[in-house]
Order: structure tokens, then sequence, then C-alpha cells
């Protein structure tokens, strides 16, 4: 945390049709600050940043989250429930609506998208940090076209709380392969989030095994991308150390899970936090 609390603050725009928005808590605050500041480093313009809080959010962590990203928004988790149970009520949406008030990572799958209206998206977990220019990644964000395909980080294996079979017999259609939920872009039409959310309540028809609960916003994400179209990012966007592990370093991006955080530290004090340095100067 000391280190990034060091680096340049990084100005972002208050709104604008590209957004990066991330879910967040208080134990993940310098986990978070670091990944953004390595995202953003590399981008060509100072995109809207959108932080929702989980509710675990402090008064320091916002000034820190403030004074290092000037211009973000901070979404309050009340407000938030309020305004998201509202609208999943008033479309008629009641899985969904249990699913929102039982399980924290249903923001990303009802907020998000409702925060978000309009707008193309990078959906970011703290745990993603930067090494390259994401090229491909940047271009995704700059497509305009409305029906533009999801793009998606490709996990280590399928990581889903239903089967393809089980996910088929009930909305027709299988998910996209692989589909790794800490880095995607989608552009969210505001005219249809609610046939989205609607397929969502189908599938909340499915029993969840509670060892896989974990997995079901992936999951989600997984049939929303197969429903819209989805492309996976090139394994360079690496996850799980997949990359790593083959003795790789041509790295673009690595979703860190918990035993490989000290590979993301080492990666910002010897990488990124120089290159903010020099920025700075």
């Amino acid at each position: 945390m000391r280190l990034v609390l060091g680096t340049p603050p990084v100005p972002v725009r208050a709104d604008g049709d590209i957004e990066v928005h991330m879910l967040l808590c208080h134990r993940d605050v310098g986990l978070g600050l670091q990944g953004l500041k390595s995202f953003y480093r590399f981008a060509p313009e100072p995109y809207a940043l959108v932080i929702h809080d989980d509710g675990s959010l402090d008064a320091r962590d916002r000034g820190r989250l403030a004074a290092h990203f000037p211009g973000v928004r901070v979404i309050g988790a009340a407000e938030a429930f309020d305004r998201v149970d509202a609208e999943l009520a008033r479309l008629g949406l009641e899985r969904c609506r249990e699913l929102r008030r039982t399980f924290v990572l249903a923001i990303r799958v009802f907020d998000f998208p409702l925060f978000a209206a309009g707008k193309m998206v990078l959906q970011l977990d703290p745990d993603v940090i930067f090494l390259e220019p994401p090229t491909e990644l940047l271009a995704a964000l700059s497509n305009p076209d409305p029906r533009a395909p999801i793009r998606f980080n490709l996990d280590v294996k399928p990581g889903y709380c239903w089967t393809d079979e089980a996910i088929r017999n009930v909305i027709g259609f299988a998910p996209v392969t692989q589909l790794n939920g800490g880095l995607l872009t989608i552009r969210y039409d505001a005219a249809e989030v609610p046939a989205m959310w609607a397929l969502v309540e189908r599938c909340l028809a499915l029993p969840v095994p509670p060892p896989l609960r974990w997995l079901t916003e992936q999951t989600l994400f997984a049939v929303i991308a197969g429903w819209r179209g989805g492309v996976a990012l090139p394994p360079e966007y690496d996850v799980c150390a997949r990359l790593l592990r083959q003795g790789r370093e041509d790295l673009i991006a690595h979703h860190c899970i918990d035993h490989q955080r000290p590979y993301f530290y080492h990666a910002f004090v010897t990488r990124v936090a120089p290159a903010l340095h020099a920025r700075g100067t």
C-alpha cells in the first residue's frame, strides 16, 4: 500500500462513453489502486472510473480513491441497492432480486449495467495488473458498435456453476467457453439490459451447488457472452499464471489469484511504479 500511495495521481473524467468499473472492498483498496494505475498508464485517454462499494469501504478508502483518481465516482452500497432492487422489482425479476440481496458479486451483473447504461465498459477485478500496452483491449473499448462482442480473459479451465447441458436445456444455447470474469469489455445498450436480465432470471431457476456459488457471476457473464457474442482475448492476457508456469514473460496482463499476489506486487514495484514516477516528473 505504501508504495502505491507515493505514486502520482491519475486524473479521470467524471463521465464519458467509455467507463472502467470495479467492485471494491476495504481489504483490496491498495490492490485496486495498483491494478488501476497499471492500466491507466496505457490508456489513450482518461476514461471515466466508477468504483462500486461492496459495503465495506470507509471514509479513508474513499479519500484515497479520490486523491489518486481525481474525478472518480464511488457508488455507495445503500444507494446502489435501493436503485437496483427497485428496477428489478419493476421488471418482475424476483430471482434476480434474491441473488442481488444475497450474493455480493451480483453487483457486477446488475449494478454495472444499470449505472453504465449506454456506455462501453471495462470491468476489472482489483487483482489484474497490466504490464504491456493492451492494444487489443483498447481497440475493443473504442469500438462504437452497440453489438460489439464481449471480450474476455480466457480462464485456465472451465469455471462455471452449471454444466453446458443444464444451461442449454433452460435457455437453448451454451455459454462461451472458459470465460474468466476478472477482465471483460461490454457495451451496455440500455434497451437491451432488461432482456439480458430476463435471460439471467431464467438461468437462476437452476439450483446452484453451494460449493460452486462463488462461480455464479462468472457463469452468468459466460451466458450473456453466449447470447451477445463473445471473443476471448489473446492468452498473453494471462490468468492464474498459465503462461508464467511455462516460463513465458511476454504478458500483457495477469489476473493473479491469492497465492500469486507476490508476483503482482513485485511487478508493480519493478515495472509499474517506476513508469508512473517517470510520467509524473
